[in-house]
């Protein structure tokens, strides 16, 4: 169990795990929120649309995180590496898309990191007033 494969399938679902904050326990509010910031930071790159594979080495998209906004399901998807239909810990960009035929905005790795960044600092700055709001009821 020690092989090379398995170890850089590992390394890959941790980094695919750790992409994006978990939205499981959010508002619609907030959701749309995170939406709207993801496609403030959108770069349209069409290199990012299409994946190629060839016995098992290549491209492919693996999903990072899904959330549902308006009813609808909008899905993260990472373009990574691929070897021996494994996921690399090598990714080439990010797509969000409502399924693979309709893609909202695709990412540069830069543009997905300044928009997770801001994600990151509007939910703390979220949490951080709900504490405060509750720590006031609570008196």
């Amino acid at each position: 169990m020690d092989s090379p494969n398995f170890n850089l399938g590992i390394i890959s679902a941790i980094k695919i795990y750790r992409t994006f904050p978990k939205t499981d326990n959010l508002t619609d509010r907030e959701k749309n929120i995170i939406f709207n910031i993801l496609m403030k930071y959108k770069g349209n790159h069409r290199d990012l649309h299409s994946s190629y594979k060839l016995n098992g080495f290549g491209t492919g998209f693996y999903t990072v995180h899904s959330m549902i906004i308006d009813g609808e399901k909008i899905s993260i998807q990472a373009k990574m590496l691929s070897l021996l239909f494994i996921p690399a810990p090598i990714t080439l960009g990010y797509l969000v898309c409502y399924d693979k035929n309709k893609i909202l905005a695709s990412f540069s790795n830069l543009e997905f990191g300044k928009a997770k960044k801001e994600i990151q600092k509007f939910l703390k700055d979220e949490i951080i007033t709900e504490k405060k709001e509750n720590n006031f009821k609570c008196k």
